[in-house]
């Protein structure tokens, strides 16, 4: 379990042909639940959460991971981390702290939500 996480947390901010998505099932879901009005809430299958990923690094600089933790279980895992950057279209800082919950089904990653706070965001993005 502790290799998905590892894997999950190193596709992300890559460009897409350097992340490996065969981490993630073929019906992947990823789930958005705290994401503000007009932002990702639902993404659908491997090639579009790398597509998501990958815009991280398009849309910030400096964007680093720190404080990792994580848990696993039968099933799944839980992966907490505290993620910083700078947006590109403001220059303003950004930090929040990240909970990823997954569910793992024949060694693939099937399920992801991802709990953010939506206020950084947008603090970061207004001008």
């Amino acid at each position: 379990m502790q290799k998905l996480i590892d894997r999950h947390l190193d596709n992300i901010a890559k460009p897409l042909v350097e992340q490996d998505l065969s981490i993630y099932g073929a019906t992947l879901r990823v789930e958005f639940p705290f994401a503000p009005e007009g932002h990702t809430t639902l993404l659908e299958g491997p090639e579009a959460l790398g597509q998501f990923l990958a815009a991280i690094g398009e849309f910030t600089q400096g964007h680093t991971i720190t404080q990792v933790e994580s848990g696993h279980f039968d099933s799944g895992f839980v992966l907490e981390y505290e993620e910083a950057s700078v947006f590109r279209s403001t220059g303003r800082a950004y930090a929040s702290r990240i909970v990823w919950t997954a569910r793992v089904e024949s060694g693939k990653i099937v399920r992801l939500r991802e709990h953010y706070n939506p206020l950084r965001v947008l603090e970061a993005l207004l001008c």
